[in-house]
């Protein structure tokens, strides 16, 4: 007999709810034709964007995963991990000459060096050919945050969950 199956949980598990879940009030992203949790929505790049800037600007928990069938971890060639969650910290608009650039930081909560090696990377040239970017503050270190551009974003993640922490404030559910 081999080793017991563990599958993936809803989302809002991760953030330790507690209570009756119709008093959370969440809502499940689907990129790319993911399953949903609560309620799916199918968004395309630029909904996606504003979307995720206005649940955060509004305090909402926000986390991203690369969800697949398999429900098994897997660190992907691209620094990513697949089924598991990373934290969406801010969004960024950098206005450039011919376009604007829209980044996303999140951040993996294992730290460490296992996050995104693509554009918008820790050490990526983009950082110096930008220098709007200074006002983000970016420094590379070994915490787990780190920037992608939307597209990037969009292309790589299949799911986002959002949650709102207002109920803390209302004092239901708990956390723990």
């Amino acid at each position: 007999m081999g080793s017991p199956r563990i599958k993936l949980g809803l989302a809002a598990n991760a953030f330790h709810l507690k209570g009756d879940r119709q008093q959370w009030d969440w809502c499940h992203l689907s990129l790319k034709g993911a399953t949903g949790e609560k309620r799916t929505i199918n968004l395309g790049a630029d909904e996606l964007f504003n979307n995720i800037a206005t649940f955060l600007s509004q305090g909402y928990f926000v986390v991203a995963s690369v969800a697949d069938d398999h429900g098994q971890i897997i660190w992907l060639d691209n620094g990513l991990v697949s089924n598991h969650l990373f934290s969406l910290l801010s969004v960024a608009v950098l206005h450039g000459h011919e376009e604007d650039t829209r980044l996303i930081c999140l951040r993996n909560p294992w730290g460490g060096h296992q996050k995104w090696r693509g554009a918008w990377s820790d050490g990526d040239e983009k950082w110096q050919t930008h220098p709007e970017a200074e006002t983000l503050g970016y420094e590379p270190a070994s915490d787990g945050i780190f920037w992608m551009q939307l597209e990037d974003f969009a292309e790589h993640f299949n799911v986002v969950t959002f949650c709102n922490r207002s109920w803390a404030v209302r004092g239901s559910p708990d956390i723990d």
